[in-house]
């Protein structure tokens, strides 16, 4: 029974990643184990995943794209997923918090992005190449190659943020989609989520480095790590900005204003992010759910 569930777990694993669209959800099967089960099945079945992805990239490389950078960069992602559902299958059984699980997921991820960017760089941009050109492959025109060429650039620089995003957003809807199967993921409430108020001075320290860095230093290393550790910070205060406004959300009455809520953040997200990473940043001096709280306890 322990193996089959093992292996029932590697294998959804896998398909999720190689889905596409759903390989967010790839850690998703360790933590349901986990939780289940205990944390050495999750263990196990993210060995045994892993070991079937790579027998896939070594035997049949055409179901990842071939068997050149992108196929490689897409095994140390796959492997980076599995040790995220390892992490977090870990930390859930620890108790830890939502803020600790972040800030090991935020750790983790940031230490990935920089490292493709400083020792995968020629593998993460030949397969950034062969992302952005089947974009372009309907394109002929001549200034295509300088598109593809700028495009490679920007998201290779941004890297460390991409890969820390992309882990935070993985979190919560794991997070979310957890609860279904697993009460001890259900124990979590992601309005809980309050960030430590001396983060904001990282997300002032960035900028003023961007700033110095713009009309004086000039350097082009200090510009990377500056716009790379704005754009985390402000990745940070919007998932507290959602937090605050999803606690509001959450007590208001029928379905109707929750939908209204939900569906624009996703259609409307350029806009209301920028509501709610001020939210997130304006938290930190005014405290939006503990005011909410006393305003409540007076009422009463």
């Amino acid at each position: 029974m322990k193996i089959k569930s093992i292996i029932i777990g590697a294998t959804l694993s896998c398909l999720l990643y190689l889905s596409g669209f759903l390989s967010m959800f790839a850690p998703l099967p360790i933590m349901v184990l986990s939780g289940r089960k205990n944390v050495s099945y999750g263990l196990y079945a993210a060995l045994t995943a892993f070991t079937l992805f790579f027998l896939v990239f070594n035997f049949f490389p055409a179901y990842l794209g071939g068997q050149g950078s992108f196929a490689t960069i897409g095994l140390i992602n796959f492997l980076f997923m599995l040790f995220l559902g390892v992490l977090w299958s870990e930390g859930i059984a620890r108790r830890w918090d939502i803020v600790r699980l972040g800030s090991a997921t935020l750790g983790i991820s940031l230490f990935l992005g920089a490292g493709l960017l400083l020792f995968f760089n020629v593998e993460a941009r030949d397969a950034i190449s062969g992302i952005v050109m089947k974009s372009l492959e309907f394109q002929n025109s001549a200034d295509s190659a300088l598109i593809k060429k700028e495009v490679v650039n920007v998201i290779l620089n941004f890297l460390p943020a991409f890969a820390v995003l992309s882990a935070l957003v993985g979190l919560a809807l794991n997070m979310w989609l957890g609860k279904r199967f697993s009460k001890d993921i259900l124990l979590y409430r992601f309005d809980s989520l309050k960030v430590p108020e001396w983060l904001v001075w990282t997300l002032i320290l960035f900028g003023g480095l961007y700033f110095v860095q713009t009309y004086l230093l000039k350097n082009e290393y200090i510009k990377l790590l500056a716009i790379n550790g704005i754009f985390i910070s402000i990745a940070i205060y919007f998932f507290q900005g959602l937090a605050v406004a999803s606690s509001y959300v959450k007590k208001a009455k029928g379905l109707f204003l929750r939908w209204i809520f939900w569906l624009s953040v996703v259609f409307f997200f350029q806009f209301v992010s920028l509501i709610l990473v001020g939210l997130g940043v304006a938290d930190v001096w005014f405290d939006f759910r503990n005011r909410k709280l006393n305003l409540a306890d007076r009422a009463s």
